[in-house]
């Protein structure tokens, strides 16, 4: 993940060769509010629809720092779908996506 939400077009084509993840943690969303909500949301969607343009395979994840912060799996697929994800790629992401980031 990239902590200041830039697109790094080097790193991402680097993390496409090695088979890399990006991992968009939508706490990023949930613990910001106002302008800073939107201004997130704005990088986040650039940022997936730069790595989908790619084809880098995208993990949207809580990473929640507290319980306040934490999303349902129903909760990661609308936040997904908001970055500009479809429902299909949302929950591929969600499940395989997460879960091979798990395994290895």
């Amino acid at each position: 993940m990239f902590k200041d939400l830039h697109i790094n077009k080097k790193a991402m084509e680097k993390m496409k060769e090695s088979d890399i993840a990006l991992c968009l943690p939508t706490s990023f969303i949930t613990c910001s509010y106002g302008l800073q909500r939107s201004r997130t949301i704005y990088l986040m969607s650039k940022l997936f629809s730069h790595a989908k343009s790619i084809r880098l395979d995208v993990s949207f994840a809580t990473l929640a720092m507290n319980n306040m912060h934490l999303c349902s799996y129903l909760q990661l697929i609308e936040l997904a779908k908001l970055l500009g994800s479809d429902d299909e790629y949302a929950r591929r992401s969600i499940g395989e996506i997460n879960n091979s980031l798990v395994q290895r």
